[in-house]
């Protein structure tokens, strides 16, 4: 990683793909270790989404086996110390949350895991607009955080979702989200309560992560690409990319006429 201007005062979060990296001598565990280090007296932060743990209503009929969604949502529960992370996030997020020291967000669907410093930053993550100014990321963008991706596309990089909160562009909604409650025991049945939440949509970061090089490229700290194995890494400043988009978001995007998928409770402006 040295061929990035890593802050050790600034965490950063890390969005990566060890298959565009190629052969990582030491592989994930390594990777990890390292980027630890240069991130010690800040907080190396790394999304640990467990998407597994949504409500059954939003699961394909295959994968009820047979029971109904009620007996289905009874049974689901969140433990930060044991939930795996979703399986599309890749190796990293679970070696990572599984490390000594790292400490977990409890929201059931949209956990940060953090190392360093700083980890406090993850402890308190409202169930209600999960993404927004109270959430890990609003904490980051305070601290001025970096953002790190590795062989990923910007439809990955997390912290675009805090734009979407702020911005008041054509068409942004918002609906109800079941969130699993904590149990207070093993043998009770899980609660789901309905939170207010932003519609989120990535459909357009791609293009936004694209105009922010563009534009920046050239400013001093706000964005670094260099080639990281068989891929290339881009190391950007969240302040200035989150204050990009929200920018961009209400000048470009229009999902007036969008269909809000049928699993969001509730939906209206927003």
């Amino acid at each position: 990683m040295d061929q990035f201007d890593i802050d050790p005062l600034r965490p950063l979060i890390i969005h990566t793909s060890l298959t565009a990296m190629g052969l990582v001598e030491g592989g994930a565990n390594a990777l990890l270790s390292m980027l630890e280090d240069r991130t010690r007296q800040s907080a190396l932060v790394v999304p640990a989404f467990s998407p597994q743990l949504n409500h059954p209503s939003t699961w394909p009929a295959t994968r009820l086996e047979g029971r109904s969604i009620e007996e289905c949502a009874a049974s689901i529960s969140f433990n930060p110390w044991s939930t795996p992370c979703g399986r599309r996030l890749g190796v990293v997020p679970e070696l990572f949350r599984r490390r000594s020291g790292v400490a977990r967000s409890r929201h059931p669907h949209t956990s940060f895991a953090a190392k360093g410093a700083a980890a406090g930053l993850v402890d308190a993550h409202p169930f209600a607009l999960r993404m927004g100014e109270r959430s890990p990321l609003g904490r980051l963008y305070d601290l001025r955080a970096n953002i790190l991706m590795i062989g990923t596309s910007w439809e990955t990089c997390t912290s675009l979702h805090l734009a979407e909160y702020r911005a008041a562009y054509a068409g942004r909604m918002a609906g109800g989200w079941l969130v699993p409650l904590p149990r207070t025991s093993v043998e009770e049945p899980t609660t789901w309560r309905l939170y207010d939440e932003v519609v989120v949509w990535e459909g357009d970061f791609d293009p936004i992560g694209a105009s922010f090089l563009a534009d920046h490229r050239s400013a001093a700290g706000c964005a670094q690409t260099r080639p990281v194995g068989r891929t290339q890494g881009t190391l950007v400043d969240m302040r200035s990319l989150v204050d990009f988009a929200e920018m961009w978001l209400m000048k470009y995007r229009d999902l007036r006429g969008w269909r809000v998928p049928s699993f969001w409770r509730e939906a209206r402006p927003w």
